[in-house]
């Protein structure tokens, strides 16, 4: 009964109610819409960032121990004894991934520099399309030989055939022996420039490979939790100067990307809350201030106190949830509107069902002032003062 007169109430007066109304609705509608923004987006590029990392391990060796004197063959050899590991070999970023520029005297382009192996190469998922990797006695002899990945060569008009197989990079004019492309998860081999791998080759051509020498490892599935074996096979002599970093993982990506825009969201969320509870009391209060004389009839008449509050609590509560539940609608049907139009999926955590519930609790304790001052009319000093 007392249910039933709030929501009469609060429909018959939706002139006065319809502001508090809309700002809770506007208010939860934005709630919902950033969950499944940022949900929705941190999914994606998690999943793409995860994508990059090709699945592969990567090992490290301090080179002060000798890491990049160890023949190729003899470092691949080792790790490939571990069970899971289809694929091993070097591939070493220089200059921290910077790309650098590359010319051919008509033509110029930026490429990122690695030293890498034939079998590192491979195990990033990569493929060698034209010509081929010099050998060691051939870099022995002719240390400055390269290999350029697919859009590089074809944006420098370069292809490794007499005439066209040179090009200048800052330590001078370098021969190119081969070409490599990858797809997917490897396709920055394309605007890739590759100075073979062999033995004792760590600045061979003038390149500083640094203090590491870098592995790859493709694996099939996830590889023995035990990294000590890995770092074992890659430098028996003193394992503790190996380090093995794990493939990116796309829930842990998404996890950390949640906890970046989780602050973001709280913030919205109290600014939000705030400005719906300001609008419920006002509202409220005007309520009172309008039927102030309708409220000391009904205590007159024997309404008790408890009835009066009880009133004025119902109508702030029912317009504190009827705004919730229309904005979560709202917010869910926009939300899934952008997820179809991004490509994402339409994630939404589980207490995004208790918004409603949580908008009548808010609008019941905003409006908790003005109906306990409601409840305190005297009906006998109102009547007097209006007649």
């Amino acid at each position: 009964m007392l249910l039933r007169e709030a929501f009469r109430n609060v429909t018959r007066r939706i002139r006065r109610t319809g502001f508090s109304l809309l700002t809770i609705l506007v208010g939860a509608a934005t709630l919902v819409v950033m969950l499944a923004v940022t949900r929705g987006s941190a999914h994606r590029t998690g999943e793409h960032l995860a994508s990059l990392s090709t699945g592969t391990l990567v090992v490290a060796v301090e080179s002060h121990v000798g890491g990049w004197e160890e023949p190729e063959d003899a470092l691949a050899e080792r790790l490939l004894q571990v069970p899971g590991v289809l694929q091993a070999g070097t591939y070493t970023v220089l200059g921290e991934g910077r790309p650098k520029p590359v010319s051919t005297g008509l033509a110029t382009a930026e490429a990122t520099r690695a030293v890498a192996s034939a079998r590192g190469i491979e195990a990033k998922g990569g493929q060698l399309v034209a010509g081929g990797w010099p050998s060691g006695q051939s870099l022995d002899a002719h240390p400055r030989q390269v290999l350029l990945g697919t859009s590089t060569a074809r944006t420098l008009g370069v292809w490794p055939e007499a005439g066209r197989n040179r090009v200048r990079l800052e330590s001078g004019w370098h021969t190119v022996t081969g070409i490599v492309a990858g797809e997917g998860s490897s396709a920055l081999l394309g605007t890739s420039l590759i100075h073979p791998a062999e033995t004792g080759a760590a600045a061979r051509g003038g390149t500083a490979a640094g203090s590491q020498r870098v592995l790859l490892l493709a694996a099939e599935g996830e590889l023995a939790a035990d990294d000590g074996a890995v770092t074992t096979a890659a430098w028996p002599y003193e394992p503790a100067q190996a380090r093995v970093t794990r493939p990116i993982s796309a829930a842990s990506l998404q996890r950390k990307l949640l906890r970046d825009s989780q602050d973001m969201v709280v913030i919205t969320m109290l600014v939000l809350t705030v400005s719906a509870a300001f609008s419920v009391y006002s509202t409220t209060q005007s309520a009172v201030w309008e039927r102030r004389r309708h409220i000391g009839l009904d205590r007159a008449l024997g309404a008790s106190r408890r009835r009066i509050l009880g009133l004025f609590l119902a109508e702030s509560a029912l317009t504190g949830g009827m705004g919730a539940f229309a904005g979560c609608c709202a917010g869910l049907f926009a939300g899934e509107v952008i997820a179809l139009v991004q490509g994402w999926p339409h994630l939404q955590p589980w207490w995004t069902a208790l918004i409603p519930a949580a908008g009548a609790l808010l609008g019941g304790l905003s409006g908790a002032v003005p109906a306990w001052t409601a409840s305190r009319v005297d009906p006998a000093q109102l009547l007097r003062a209006e007649s």
